[in-house]
Formats: C-alpha cells, sequence, structure tokens
C-alpha cells in the first residue's frame, strides 16, 4: 500500500474524479434540459453541490498545478516550453498530503499532458498514464505494410496541414474558403481509426482504474482518474453509444471540421452532449463496480473539470489560454460523501486550486501548507464566505488573470508583448478572442470589470476601476515575469509532441 507507518484514523476512500472539457452548463444537476448527466445528477441529490467553482487555469496545463498542488503562475516550473506548465520537483501537493496522512494513494489517468515528466505523479503510490509515450511493440502496425504506410502519410498530411498556424489564423478569420480544409480534416479523423485515438475512451480508463484500486487493504485509498472523452476531437463511438445525437457520421465529421474552423454548427453540441452521456454512463458502471466489491459505502466521489469548453460562443470553440469567460472558467463540483447526505447547494465562490483543504475537510484531517490558501475554515458549513478565486494563464506574450468573487468578476492582462516570429503571431491569435483589431488592442480589449447579476453573459465589460479593489489587488499579486518560471525535466519527446498535435495544442 504505502510506507508510512502513521495509520489514516479516516476509514472511507477518496476518489478525484476528473473530466476534461467538462462545461457547468451542459449538467442537469446544474439546470441542463437535456439528459446528459442522469447518474451524476443523482450523485447531486445525495451530495454537495458547489454552484460557484472556478478552475485554476484556462486549460490541462494550467489548471491541475492549481487542482493537484495549489500553485498558480508565480509557484510552478514549466517542462521544454512556458507553455506546459509542471509541478515544481519536491512539491507537496494533494497526494503528497493524503498520503502524509496514511492513505494509500493511486492515480490512473488519460491525457498526455499529465506525465510523471511534469512532476503530475507527485504524491502517488501508483500512477498510470494511459496515453503515455510508451507503446509496446505489439500495438504498432507493421512499417513494412502498404496500408500501415498510406495511413501514415495521410496522418502526417492531415496533422501538418490542421497545425499550420497561418492557415488556422485566415481559416478562423473568414478569409478562405473552407471546402479544401475539410479533406485534411476528415483524414485525421479516419487515421485515428487506425493508428489510435489521441486519447483512452473513458470505460477502458474506468476500467483499469478500478483495477488498480486496492481491495480490502487495513488503510484508506485516495485515488484520481482523469477522462478525455469530451475533449475533440470526439470519438464517434462515444457519440454514438450516448444516444443523444442520431446525425450520420459524416454528417458529425462536417461538424467537427466547422469546430476546428470555429464556424458555428448546432450539431457539435449534439456530438458533445451525447458523449458527455456516454460518459455519464461509464460512471455509474464503475460505481456499480465498488458496489459490487463492497466499496461504496465507504467511498466519497468528487467529480469536476479541469476547464470547460467553449463551442460556438463568441464565435469560439476549444479552450484558449487568453479566454476569460464562464464558458471555460467556471465548472462543475459535486461531492458525494460516503453513504450521502441530503442536497446541498455551496454557494460561496470555490477555486478548485483550493480542492487540497476541501478533501483534507472530507478525510478530518489537517491540510497542507500549499501556496494557493482560502482563508475559511470550512468550506462545508454553508455559511456565507468573501473568497476570491483566481484563474490565470502565463505564456511568452502576456499574462491573463481573472479574479472571481460574489458577483464580481475581474479581468486583467499583463505584460502583453507580440512575438516578432510571424508564425508565433499567429500561434498566439488564436488564443485571442475576437477577429478584428490589432494584437495590443485586443489584449488590451481582454481587460474589463463584470457585474455578473447584470451582465450574466459577459458581453458588456465595465472599465477594470468599477470592480472591488480587492480583485484589483489580488490580480496584481499574481503577476508573473516569464523568464521567472523555472524549468524542469528534458526536450519534449517527438511521439508526445505528435499527440499534443491530434489534441489541437500544437
Amino acid at each position: 500500500m504505502n510506507d508510512n507507518e502513521e495509520g489514516a484514523s479516516f476509514e472511507d476512500n477518496i476518489i478525484l474524479l476528473t473530466i476534461d472539457c467538462l462545461r457547468y452548463d451542459q449538467c442537469g444537476f446544474n439546470g441542463y434540459s437535456k439528459d446528459t448527466t442522469l447518474f451524476l445528477d443523482e450523485l447531486a441529490s445525495d451530495g454537495y453541490v458547489f454552484d460557484r467553482a472556478i478552475t485554476p487555469g484556462t486549460w490541462t496545463s494550467e489548471s491541475f498545478p492549481g487542482i493537484l498542488a495549489g500553485r498558480h503562475s508565480p509557484d510552478v516550473s514549466y517542462y521544454d516550453e512556458l507553455r506546459f506548465k509542471a509541478i515544481p520537483e519536491g512539491a507537496e501537493t494533494l497526494a503528497t498530503q493524503m498520503r502524509g496522512a496514511g492513505f494509500g494513494t493511486v492515480a490512473t489517468v488519460s491525457n498526455t499532458q499529465l506525465t510523471s515528466h511534469r512532476n503530475f505523479d507527485c504524491g502517488f503510490d501508483s500512477f498510470s498514464n494511459l496515453d503515455g509515450i510508451e507503446k509496446s511493440s505489439d500495438e504498432t502496425e507493421d512499417p513494412g505494410s502498404t496500408d500501415s504506410r498510406i495511413v501514415s502519410r495521410l496522418k502526417d498530411f492531415a496533422k501538418e496541414t490542421l497545425t499550420t498556424n497561418k492557415v488556422m489564423y485566415e481559416l478562423n478569420c473568414r478569409d478562405n474558403l473552407r471546402t479544401w480544409y475539410s479533406l485534411p480534416a476528415l483524414a485525421n479523423q479516419l487515421s485515428g481509426h487506425w493508428t489510435g485515438w489521441p486519447y483512452t475512451r473513458a470505460d477502458d480508463v474506468l476500467s483499469r482504474f478500478s483495477e488498480d484500486l486496492p481491495a480490502g487493504t487495513e488503510h484508506p485509498v485516495f485515488g484520481w482518474t482523469h477522462l478525455m472523452d469530451l475533449h475533440a476531437p470526439l470519438h464517434p463511438d462515444g457519440i454514438d453509444a450516448g444516444g443523444l445525437c442520431d446525425r450520420p457520421r459524416y454528417r458529425c465529421h462536417i461538424a467537427d471540421v466547422n469546430r476546428i474552423a470555429n464556424n458555428e454548427d448546432p450539431v457539435y453540441k449534439e456530438m458533445y452532449d451525447s458523449v458527455l452521456r456516454f460518459v455519464d454512463d461509464q460512471i455509474r458502471s464503475f460505481v456499480d463496480a465498488l458496489k459490487a466489491r463492497g466499496e461504496w459505502a465507504n467511498t466519497t466521489l468528487i467529480v469536476t473539470s479541469d476547464h470547460g469548453e467553449a463551442m460556438g460562443d463568441r464565435g469560439e470553440y476549444g479552450h484558449w489560454s487568453h479566454y476569460p469567460y464562464d464558458d471555460l472558467i467556471r465548472v462543475p463540483l459535486i461531492v458525494h460523501p460516503a453513504g450521502g447526505i441530503e442536497e446541498t447547494h455551496i454557494e460561496h465562490v470555490f477555486s478548485l486550486s483550493w480542492l487540497y483543504e476541501l478533501v483534507a475537510e472530507l478525510a478530518e484531517i489537517e491540510a497542507a501548507d500549499l501556496p494557493a490558501q482560502s482563508g475559511v475554515e470550512s468550506h462545508l458549513d454553508g455559511s456565507p464566505k468573501d473568497t476570491i478565486a483566481v484563474t490565470d494563464s502565463l505564456r511568452d506574450w502576456g499574462q491573463l488573470v481573472v479574479a472571481s468573487r460574489d458577483d464580481w468578476k475581474l479581468v486583467r492582462n499583463y505584460n502583453p508583448r507580440p512575438p516578432r516570429d510571424q508564425s508565433e503571431r499567429y500561434s498566439m491569435l488564436k488564443h485571442i478572442p475576437g477577429i478584428d483589431g490589432d494584437i495590443l488592442d485586443r489584449l488590451d480589449a481582454l481587460n474589463g470589470a463584470y457585474r455578473l447579476s447584470n451582465d450574466p453573459g459577459e458581453t458588456s465589460p465595465l472599465d477594470v476601476s468599477a470592480a472591488p479593489p480587492e480583485l484589483q489587488e489580488i490580480a496584481d499579486d499574481m503577476e508573473t515575469p516569464s523568464q521567472s518560471v523555472p524549468e524542469v525535466g528534458d526536450e519534449m519527446a517527438e511521439e508526445t509532441r505528435s499527440k499534443l498535435k491530434d489534441l489541437g495544442y500544437l
């Protein structure tokens, strides 16, 4: 189990289940009208529902140092490139907190970003990334086969086309026809069926996670698993299995091409909803497996997301570093304690950077001394809290900081500096909402304050001076020079880069 001599007095297991790209407003327990989350709705009816959970970052690389280690830009490292954040070597984390309290710690995840190279395994006795770069020899195609060579060339062509920054920028600006673009996009999806999808499906991840969780041990277990099914490209089998999208596959492929080009297509949301229903069904099956093992009654389950997903909001699809809106940073969070409770809504702003505090409260242990701290004694007692949650994203060309409290939200963009390299400029523009204006003007336009009760759609920003001064102070405290962030590890492997291209990160 683990080498700790200290045994945990708390007897329940705690499982953290994170779902990539899960939007707050696509969940039934948050008021969505479609049957996307029937099982999660059941869990929410017997647990805590956090109404204002805020993610630490706008995408996976920025979010998980906060979720797992309570760290934002002033306290992180990076791996190979600044955009690929990492947990510093030897840092205390949520997992080390639990291991120090006598818990066994197990992680089984699916995401090329969440690697041991970037120290996301810190504190786990057992850590498995099912989408890591290692592949056994019997899983690869025979390089001498004609079919393999054709597929490989097709895939290489598709990847090169899909990741050409100039092409992407021109498409997003509506400057080109998209007809020709359909071929490489379709080729990239079809090749995934032959050479492997860029992530492992939820049913396989949860099956492996269930196997990895130790049974019948004398110590409780803290486990973490991460699911990728809602991350584009959406797997056709997941769309079909969810049962909420009856479109023919060719129509789904067209919708995915439109997604890549930021061309609004309502079919993509149908596809997303259907995959979410598939994921929900797999979580039900996972819990059924725990029940069959006699372990559900003493298991606390936490379900949340590392970020949301833009789906035509403001003319954008995906998740970008300089996208400060609730489509990305407000996420679902439910806690189903062992045995369940009467449904309880937690209304104060809660940052996922404080997740370690929440888990410590559930486990009845002392919280670790991590950088992000809420300053409250309890997140579950129902009393009003004057908390401020921070979201930030640091790139070579500037830092986005969002401070959220109660009804207010402040957005600041620090140190904007457009890169000189033309390709990098195109890459940068992908991450900034809007298609018009000079680069610096577009970055400056991100600065603003929102009174969410008056402007829930975040369409009419106020001057930054309108926000409470406490929000400005905490935003200023987050300002981080890019050159001050330390690097960890070696150069990223080419196979890892290839998978990141498949997922649209490069």
